[in-house]
């Protein structure tokens, strides 16, 4: 709590002298402790680095463009059976799997409420990544229950993904506005196609000036964006061809030591609030997945982040 307030303060002291923040450090953290469970897509961490590409890029850059944006990222993820109490695959309805990851993402603006993304995504999964350890450790410093599967979680493996994003935004009157999603992962991880509609509501500014996109960056004072405070809703479905998280390895003859089919057909809701000022960004969100194995249950978690711009 101190911190967000040590924030709060920054973005209002910081704005009174710099006008165009043209970098970004976010923080996002999931977990589906608030629904009171611990399992399937159980916690995440992801941290950001954002910053203006100010010289022209060939294909992409357009004279009318005001947003050029390039993006480090770093996440953990830990996923696990719904029971977790047994080191009998027998009773597990999904893998255990850690994965740690890089991403380079590249978002370009050549409309003010149209965005291309492009993104490389390098990472490795497996015993390597420490989340069966991490998970284990937590859990006994804080006396919860004892998670005893990880000994059969997803193999390790360097994993590569590349990813292509279209997001359109269509202004349905003053406030309210539907955005289209559309995109598609492809590499050793991940391989799916995926489709997404939000309708966003009250007070946000184009998307190329928005936090939704991570795009509230500018190095012109004129193209600032207002303050937004805005509820969105969204649905979406994916269709996947593969997922090293509860198929395993693509390649290796499957070396895991359990794994599980996957439904093709995969769902998803999301409920949120976004807050963005000048200096700071604040969100929290709930998401809502179908089952992505037919042995799994449906699955909720909740989603928080914030990111300060200098």
């Amino acid at each position: 709590m101190r911190f967000i307030v040590a924030l709060l303060i920054l973005a209002g002291v910081g704005s009174t002298y710099a006008q165009s923040p043209t970098r970004e450090l976010a923080l996002g953290v999931d977990n589906d402790y608030p629904f009171m469970t611990d399992q399937y897509y159980t916690a995440g961490m992801d941290v950001s680095y954002r910053f203006l590409v100010q010289s022209k890029i060939p294909l992409i850059h357009s004279p009318d463009s005001g947003k050029t944006i390039f993006s480090f990222h770093a996440g953990i993820k830990l996923f696990t059976p719904k029971n977790v109490d047994t080191r009998d695959t027998r009773y597990m309805d999904r893998p255990y799997c850690g994965w740690n990851f890089v991403n380079a993402e590249l978002l370009n603006f050549r409309r003010k409420n149209a965005g291309n993304s492009f993104a490389i995504q390098v990472g490795v999964v497996g015993h390597e990544t420490g989340m069966g350890q991490l998970q284990q450790w937590l859990h006994k410093t804080i006396n919860l229950y004892s998670i005893e599967g990880w000994d059969s979680q997803i193999s390790n493996e360097f994993v590569i993904n590349a990813n292509v994003n279209h997001t359109h935004g269509f202004q349905v009157r003053k406030g309210v506005e539907i955005v289209s999603s559309s995109g598609a992962w492809v590499g050793t991880g991940t391989n799916k196609i995926s489709q997404e509609f939000t309708l966003r509501l009250f007070r946000f500014n184009p998307l190329s000036q928005s936090s939704y996109m991570n795009a509230s960056l500018s190095n012109v004072s004129s193209r600032k964006g207002k303050p937004e405070l805005f509820f969105y809703a969204s649905m979406g479905g994916d269709y996947v061809l593969s997922n090293i998280f509860i198929q395993g390895s693509l390649f290796q003859n499957n070396r895991s030591v359990f794994t599980t089919s996957l439904n093709p057909w995969l769902f998803s809701q999301r409920i949120g609030i976004q807050y963005a000022s000048n200096r700071i960004s604040v969100g929290l969100a709930c998401i809502h997945l179908s089952k992505e194995t037919t042995r799994v249950s449906v699955h909720n978690y909740a989603s928080a982040s914030i990111a300060y711009r200098f």
